[in-house]
């Protein structure tokens, strides 16, 4: 079950996102709760102190828009092999130390190409290619060449 076990295993899980409608508050809201009715706290950091806000937030963690949710690892692991193919063709050996380097698991960034439709090319080394058209956050992005 990978990280879904942590989760799983626990009675109640929180998630903190960035508030949609103001940049600079924090919702911890819940997303599992089997002990009690749990309702939504909201957050601000000021001067380095946690100000809770007394307001209870009654919007579950699944009603609010993705923008306002914090990216997954998927999606930034999308958004950086988009970029770093944006120049043409790479060795995959060449991606796949670059990707560890700033933190990108392995299967994160298999998965990311699968999604991306990168496709592995054998010359002299294997090469990712670069799709012309790919879909990130849910958006087609055309492409005219390999820029954006």
């Amino acid at each position: 079950m990978g990280s879904l076990a942590f989760v799983a295993a626990a009675r109640a899980a929180w998630g903190v996102v960035r508030d949609p409608e103001d940049d600079d508050r924090r919702l911890f809201l819940p997303v599992k709760n089997n002990l009690a009715d749990a309702t939504g706290l909201s957050f601000t950091i000021t001067d380095g102190k946690v100000e809770w806000s007394p307001e209870p937030v009654l919007i579950s963690i699944d009603e609010l828009p993705e923008k306002g949710r914090d990216d997954t690892p998927r999606e930034e692991a999308k958004r950086w092999l988009a970029a770093a193919l944006e120049e043409g063709n790479r060795p995959a050996k060449e991606l796949r130390k670059e990707a560890q380097a700033d933190g990108i698991a392995k299967r994160t960034l298999e998965r990311a190409k699968r999604e991306l439709g990168v496709e592995s090319v054998q010359e002299d080394l294997w090469m990712w290619v670069h799709p012309r058209k790919i879909e990130i956050d849910g958006e087609a992005v055309q492409q005219d060449g390999f820029k954006f």
